[in-house]
């Protein structure tokens, strides 16, 4: 089984080296399947993860 690299928003947008991490991640992601989904990790997902409104995991293929 492989494994993948789980990690909350809300964690990460908590430090300065976590919230340009989460930018970057943010900023470069697409999902061509769903632009909803697009639109909230790029709109929504950090200010939700902030005040608590949402929890957002990004899984990360650690290779």
């Amino acid at each position: 089984m492989k494994d993948y690299l789980v990690i909350q928003i809300r964690d990460l947008a908590e430090t300065g080296e976590g919230k340009a991490f989460c930018d970057a991640v943010r900023d470069g992601f697409s999902c061509p399947k769903n632009d909803d989904i697009t639109g909230f990790l790029r709109d929504n997902a950090v200010d939700f993860a902030r005040r608590h409104v949402s929890v957002t995991h990004l899984v990360l293929d650690p290779a």
